[in-house]
């Protein structure tokens, strides 16, 4: 063992001394069980952030879907303010959907500061015309929630025909029926937003009998979601343009993107069959809040295709809504059925509960 000498100065003078390094050292590094011990405290620490984390932004990102919604609600009532009516979920030019012109997104387009987008859409012709093709491939990001995923497009029909995708759809109440004809649609059953004929205007904000904050104008209904998958093809999604107002699309094809589905949605998924009674529709015709059972949701009188008409979320627990009046607000998909549909119809007459959130 080397020994060091060191020198140290007393009142005598110079005196030597013997120094151990190997005693006086100190110990620099972490035992293998007192870093085993630090990194399972870290393990824990994240496991306990990790889900408070994920909670936060699911936080914002719900938030950030009530603005969106909030911001078409704002221009539905700008639309209603200068046109005296709402504008209707979509136009036919003859009675049968096959025919549709143009949705009601089309006609919000100047509320929602896309006056270019507006100006070049032609309002007497077909959507699947250009220019109209143009204008409905363009994705906007007011029409896509956060937690879902980025504005984008699909390709759809026989054609296939581009167009931008939209996670929201305007409230046709408990009135699955894809008709003009307004003998057809009984006004217990309406919703604000109904397929109209090209001379008919929407509906009037006076027409909405039950309140405007009592009634749903546009909710979400998530499109292109794994959650929401087409009869028992886990690749056929359910997707939905801004600028279609067609009902539903052959679900197979040269490309199988799945059924498409109309820009308005409803708390009933059976088509062409009114119930005589509103118990009836609670007790069989009920299109549930975020149904999840997609594979049994074939429109009986529409054997091309799927029909998924009720309102659907990616957000955990249920889905915003934006009623008549501009309000948004969350609603549980463990809400009852009753006051489901009263939320939905415009002049039902029923009792409503306060169900936001």
């Amino acid at each position: 063992m080397q020994v060091l000498r060191q020198a140290t100065m007393g009142r005598s003078g110079f005196r030597t001394s013997t120094v151990n390094p190997c005693r006086n050292s100190k110990r620099l590094g972490m035992t293998l069980v007192e870093l085993l011990v630090v990194i399972a405290i870290i393990a824990t620490l994240v496991a306990l952030l990790t889900p408070a984390v994920q909670g936060a932004r699911e936080a914002s990102r719900r938030i950030e879907c009530q603005n969106k919604l909030r911001q078409i609600a704002l221009a539905i009532g700008n639309h209603e303010s200068a046109r005296g009516h709402f504008p209707p979920g979509g136009y036919l030019d003859t009675f049968y959907i096959k025919d549709a012109t143009f949705s009601g997104f089309v006609s919000l387009l100047s509320y929602i500061e896309q006056e270019p987008l507006a100006g070049q859409y032609d309002v007497t012709r077909t959507w699947s015309v250009s220019p109209n093709k143009e204008v409905i491939a363009t994705p906007l990001a007011v029409f896509s929630c956060p937690s879902n995923r980025p504005a984008t497009t699909f390709r759809f029909g026989a054609g296939g025909t581009t167009v931008a995708t939209t996670d929201y759809a305007m409230s046709a109440g408990m009135d699955n029926i894809a008709d003009g004809r307004l003998n057809f649609h009984p006004l217990p059953y309406r919703g604000m937003f109904m397929i109209a004929l090209t001379s008919h205007d929407g509906t009037r904000a006076s027409q909405v009998r039950d309140g405007l904050s009592a009634t749903f104008a546009i909710g979400e209904a998530a499109a292109g979601a794994p959650r929401y998958v087409l009869r028992d093809a886990a690749t056929l999604l359910a997707e939905q343009g801004w600028g279609l107002p067609t009902y539903c699309n052959r679900f197979t094809g040269p490309t199988p993107t799945g059924g498409h589905m109309t820009v308005t949605a409803n708390v009933r998924y059976r088509n062409n069959i009114l119930p005589p009674t509103t118990a009836t529709v609670l007790r069989v015709d009920l299109e549930p809040l975020n149904r999840m059972d997609v594979s049994n949701s074939t429109d009986p009188d529409h054997g091309e295709g799927d029909s998924l008409g009720g309102f659907r979320s990616v957000h955990p627990g249920g889905a915003s809504f934006a009623y008549g009046d501009g309000r948004v607000a969350f609603m549980s998909d463990t809400i009852a059925a009753e006051p489901y549909c009263a939320l939905s119809t415009i002049s039902g007459g029923e009792t409503i509960w306060d169900t936001g959130q």
